[in-house]
């Protein structure tokens, strides 16, 4: 048997919002848009998925306020400041970053987005 993660699926309680600022933030492009007896979009550059988006309660699932979510979206991003700035002017929230890891040489953050989700971001 072979397994391979086809992406990451965010439940969205306000999926039309929720979209856009994926969009914007990360300048990500539609891959595939779902709308008829249900609603499903693909965000990704390149013809690479990056994340999935559909509407929380077409799947019967009630989104808690101010999300601590065992599992996240870790993006790389060739400037995490930037993104950091989209953030900034498209809502969520940067929690800190860009950090610099000394021993590996690298930067990176975190942010949530406008429903609360934590982003993990790495210098790409």
């Amino acid at each position: 048997m072979k397994t391979t993660l086809h992406n990451i699926v965010i439940l969205a309680e306000n999926y039309p919002a929720l979209v856009e600022w994926y969009k914007k933030v990360f300048h990500l492009d539609v891959l595939l848009e779902e709308a008829s007896s249900y609603h499903y979009t693909e965000l990704g550059q390149d013809k690479k998925v990056i994340v999935g988006l559909t509407p929380a309660k077409e799947v019967e699932h009630t989104p808690t306020p101010k999300r601590n979510n065992s599992a996240l979206l870790q993006v790389s991003t060739s400037d995490i400041a930037a993104v950091n700035q989209n953030v900034a002017t498209y809502g969520g929230e940067v929690i800190f970053g860009p950090r610099k890891d000394e021993e590996y040489d690298f930067q990176y953050g975190a942010i949530r987005d406008i429903e609360g989700n934590e982003i993990w971001l790495v210098e790409a």
